[in-house]
């Protein structure tokens, strides 16, 4: 920290030269365009799927609670570094106000949801500021999440003589959004397009089949638990078939008089499961995830396992690299900035992801087995084999964690003739220990027969 900047912080004195406004940012997709979508389905109706059909709104929430789950730290980009205190306290301060977490998660899951999450920054302006007034030069106090089924396209404002784009909001009437007060969270989206690709969209047909078989199954398990009762009287008219319908008062019932003839068709016996399973395929592709963590069933493979865990969390730290740690810099910096400071300096740094108890013991167990192989084996080290023992052969970045040839050139590793001498005496020692054995056993062996012929004397006598 600057000998000014602390003398400031000390006094509690207030920055009171002029504050820049931040750069405008490069768009790298084109504006002007609308949802790419060709809609089957409104985006309206999106929300309105993941409430009816549980498989997915699962999927979804445990995806982004996955990525939000154990939080992150603002680290300094050189390591030998350490954050500013006041930088810090800045932040946490902020986080605290606005739950950044839960907004960020919030944002994550409209992007699966509609494909786009939009994050407004919240600042302390007078009310009759408008959307689409550019940002101003103080710092956000707040966040919040834009309900993404009303944005779907982006245009110029014909009253206005710039150039920028605004973000369209219309739900009753037509509102602009100016680009920098929003923050535009997309975690799938094809080439050249600004809008992402819904989640729910991806895969709605198979989620409509999933809705429509919770209904026909419900129909059968119904049909084959009541059964339907068929019941004939003879010489009655139609008053009287009322009333004894009337009388028995059975939803499950037909009554006729002799002249008709009813015929009940049971339906063939079949199970559901197969089916499902092809429905939990498509769904957990849709949200590159393995079929296993989507439905809480444990594969029947170990290996199976810890690859499909791997792959998962390799595309976790992905989103949390690729997608929300610039957002988290976006809102950082607008943060520091108003208030003199910046965040050019710092970096977002993930904290390890948790794993169930039950997957990370097997994964323990299957990486133990090959480290103790290999050790025995004198392929590794021992400082290698309790890094396989703790990452794996690669870790969730993809990083190889073994040492490289140049570095296990310095690496002792036993010579053949002390692999030899070390049998040899292992060999020795084990002929040893049967030798003493065997001369015990004969011992206690003398012992006992001893003991038998004195016995036997004493009978003679």
């Amino acid at each position: 920290m600057s000998i000014s900047t602390r003398i400031k912080t000390l006094f509690n004195l207030q920055d009171t030269s002029p504050l820049t406004k931040l750069e405008k940012e490069h768009h790298y997709y084109p504006h002007g365009e609308s949802s790419h979508e060709k809609t089957e389905l409104p985006r309206a109706a999106l929300g309105s799927i993941v409430t009816k059909e549980p498989m997915i709104r699962k999927g979804i929430w445990k995806e982004n609670k996955d990525i939000f789950g154990e939080g992150w730290e603002i680290r300094c980009i050189n390591p030998e570094q350490e954050p500013d205190d006041n930088d810090l306290d800045i932040i946490k301060n902020f986080d605290r106000k606005a739950n950044t977490k839960y907004k960020m998660e919030q944002a994550g899951i409209s992007a699966n949801i509609y494909g786009d999450g939009f994050i407004e920054y919240i600042f302390e302006e007078p009310e009759d500021v408008k959307l689409s007034d550019d940002i101003p030069m103080s710092s956000p106090v707040d966040l919040n999440i834009l309900k993404a089924e009303y944005i779907a396209s982006c245009e110029k404002d014909e009253r206005k003589k710039d150039n920028t784009e605004y973000y369209v909001f219309k739900k009753n009437k037509k509102q602009y959004i100016h680009p920098n007060r929003v923050y535009h969270l997309v975690k799938k989206r094809l080439p050249g397009h600004l809008f992402g690709i819904s989640d729910v969209e991806t895969c709605s047909r198979i989620l409509q089949s999933m809705m429509n078989a919770d209904v026909y199954f419900g129909e059968f398990i119904e049909w084959a638990g009541k059964g339907v009762f068929d019941v004939t009287l003879d010489g009655v008219n139609e008053t009287q078939l009322n009333e004894a319908a009337k009388k028995l008062k059975r939803n499950n019932l037909q009554i006729h008089d002799e002249t008709a003839h009813w015929q009940v068709l049971n339906p063939a016996i079949m199970s559901p499961k197969e089916f499902y399973d092809y429905f939990f395929i498509k769904v957990a592709a849709t949200l590159d995830m393995p079929q296993h963590i989507l439905t809480g069933v444990q594969p029947g493979q170990l290996t199976g396992s810890e690859i499909g865990l791997a792959d998962y969390y390799k595309n976790i730290i992905n989103l949390q690299e690729l997608v929300f740690a610039p957002a988290l810099t976006k809102i950082y910096s607008l943060v520091l900035k108003g208030q003199g400071r910046s965040f050019e300096n710092y970096k977002i740094e993930w904290n390890p992801i948790y794993i169930d108890e039950q997957s990370e013991a097997q994964i323990l167990q299957a990486r133990t087995n090959s480290a103790v192989m290999a050790l025995d084996r004198f392929i590794i080290t021992n400082e290698e084999a309790r890094t396989i023992m703790k990452e794996g052969i690669q870790n969730l970045e993809g990083n190889i964690v073994l040492n490289n040839d140049e570095q296990n050139k310095d690496v002792d590793i036993p010579s053949e003739e002390t692999i030899t001498e070390t049998k040899s005496n292992t060999i020795i020692s084990d002929v040893l220990s049967l030798k003493a054995l065997r001369e015990k056993r004969l011992g206690e062996l003398e012992l006992e027969l001893q003991e038998k012929r004195l016995k036997d004397a004493v009978r003679e006598k």
